[in-house]
């Protein structure tokens, strides 16, 4: 029996070696392994680090990152920190670091897709790629267990566990213990540095923009063309307000800007759908008046499409130029935007 044991704990100090040596690997060399996506979010934090100010930064998912180009509408004044599959959760905490170790910006143009309102179709990326701290983990999390919600769409992570047992999955994620990246490490054969060093060189170049997609043409249906109705999420909802009242306690002006939606996709967004939109933002309208929104749905014709969801290079020309028109245009009665 003294013999199993001993050999029972010595084969539990191999296989505990074994993960931690793995898990050291995977946090040193995460651009060897990981998606694009952390090149995306690696752009956060870079810039973050820097001692670049600007004084208008835009925050937002991917329709933003590929729709808003800084090069098109000021270089010199606008930096564009959104990231693939954000919301207003790590747009709150976007800010926040932001505003703890920058220049406070004039003016935010704030971008999220109406899907992403609704649910998170990306998480628990944002803590797989370093995005969040251990604290605000354990901040997030007690969020999510005072919200009657679910706000992430990922079948590999049961909700319905108990509060200690998410907490601890999501820390297990941050600190990178291997069997949650199986699929990334296998696909990967760690040989994903020269493609990640790429899109970081075009991301830096672009000012924190990226293109998605790059089609000329696109009249398929986006995200939004699934659901009968527009229920935003109410831990999500929770973090747009928190991102307004954080703003709004350091003077600084928010654009809320929908991007557009290709023409296929608004001709079949369901009338509930569209209705229940504007009466949710109708709402934030009246609870933050100092907010300037630009929120309805519309669209651009489909050659302005690279994909379903994201506008291309001609789409994205036109939206930078509407948004950079409005930001001129806002100057002459807001002091605090942004002005040419």
């Amino acid at each position: 029996m003294k013999l199993f044991l001993h050999n029972i704990f010595h084969f539990s100090i191999l296989v505990f070696s074994f993960f931690t040596i793995i898990s050291i690997c995977l946090n040193l060399f995460p651009e060897s392994w990981s998606s694009y996506s952390y090149s995306i979010t690696n752009n956060i934090k870079e810039y973050i680090e820097s001692e670049i100010d600007k004084e208008i930064v835009i925050i937002g998912d991917s329709r933003a990152m590929a729709g808003l180009a800084p090069k098109l509408i000021d270089p010199h004044n606008v930096y564009n920190l959104s990231v693939g599959g954000g919301t207003p959760i790590t747009g709150y905490y976007t800010l926040k670091k932001m505003l703890e170790k920058h220049k406070i910006p004039k003016t935010i143009v704030l971008s999220y897709a109406p899907f992403h309102l609704i649910v998170d179709d990306t998480y628990p990326r944002p803590i797989a790629e370093d995005f969040f701290t251990f604290d605000e983990i354990s901040e997030l999390y007690s969020e999510i267990n005072k919200s009657d919600t679910l706000f992430w769409d990922n079948e590999k992570l049961d909700y319905n566990n108990s509060e200690f047992i998410n907490l601890f999955k999501a820390y297990l994620i941050k600190i990178k213990f291997p069997t949650f990246f199986s699929a990334e490490i296998k696909n990967s054969k760690f040989l994903r540095s020269s493609d990640n060093g790429r899109v970081k060189n075009t991301i830096t170049e672009n000012l924190g923009a990226f293109m998605y997609g790059t089609s000329e043409y696109h009249d398929g249906y986006n995200q939004e063309t699934k659901y009968v109705e527009f229920n935003e999420n109410n831990l999500i909802s929770k973090y747009l307000k928190k991102i307004l009242n954080l703003a709004d306690a350091n003077n600084i002006q928010v654009i809320y800007m929908t991007a557009p939606f290709n023409k296929a996709s608004l001709g079949v967004i369901e009338q509930k759908f569209q209705e229940n939109y504007l009466n949710y933002f109708s709402s934030l309208k009246k609870e933050f008046p100092e907010v300037i929104f630009y929120s309805e749905l519309r669209s651009f014709g489909n050659q302005y499409f690279g994909d379903a969801s994201h506008l291309n290079n001609n789409g994205r020309i036109k939206f930078s130029n509407q948004v950079k028109t409005i930001l001129v245009d806002e100057a002459r009665t807001h002091n605090n935007v942004y002005k040419k």
